[in-house]
């Protein structure tokens, strides 16, 4: 069990490498909708114009275990506060949501999925000038970590009306089981919005289906 809570611990650290970002709606505004709130068990943002149901009987981390987990700076915020995108302007970055299939303290391997969204201008990487580069840039920072992780460009995926550049990485736990993560990324008012799952080779569809649940709002 052990090499689970590495392995699991690992994948939370790594997601802390990737992004998200912004995007507005036609019928006012953009900055006067709500990046982020909670409709009971469905995740909705106004800008970005999606809603995410979250599975049966998932776990939903509270703003202050997102900020635990995700170990938070100053400079970002996290949970689904309901404030209109404008009070965000400042923010470098956003975490909304991190959703988990078990409690966060299981000794399970834990499929999760989160939402990042990052201000374009803050990455650190100057290379990073669309969602293309920043996938491929996410690719190469696995891989530079030199710890077995293997990594793949998908094709575009269109979720909830947009299009996303997509990866995958892997990476092997022992023998027949591996850790997925994947990512959905996009540019939008020079910001990147990006969906990141985290499972296990066994039960792939279980990230299907969130990817599935994303809706246009």
């Amino acid at each position: 069990m052990s090499i689970y809570r590495c392995k699991r611990g690992l994948a939370l650290v790594l997601v802390m490498v990737c992004a998200a970002a912004l995007t507005g709606c036609f019928a006012k505004s953009k900055n006067t909708l709500s990046m982020a709130r909670w409709e009971d068990d469905v995740f909705v943002s106004e800008w970005a114009g999606f809603k995410l149901t979250v599975p049966e009987g998932w776990y939903v981390a509270t703003d202050e275990e997102i900020k635990e987990t995700m170990n938070l700076g100053a400079e970002v915020i996290a949970g689904a506060t309901g404030e209109a995108a404008e009070k965000y302007k400042a923010v470098n970055a956003v975490y909304p949501l991190y959703i988990s299939k078990y409690p966060l303290d299981s000794e399970e391997l834990n499929p999760n999925a989160m939402i990042v969204f990052e201000k374009l201008s803050a990455l650190q990487n100057l290379l990073i000038k669309d969602a293309d580069s920043y996938i491929e840039s996410t690719m190469q920072q696995l891989e530079d970590l030199n710890i077995g992780y293997s990594t793949k460009k998908g094709d575009k995926v269109v979720i909830a009306g947009e299009e996303y550049s997509s990866m995958t990485a892997t990476l092997e736990l022992i023998e027949d089981l591996s850790l997925i993560q994947r990512y959905y990324s996009r540019v939008h008012d020079g910001y990147i919005i990006s969906f990141i799952l985290t499972g296990i080779s066994t039960n792939p569809e279980e990230l299907d289906n969130i990817v599935k649940s994303i809706e246009k709002y």
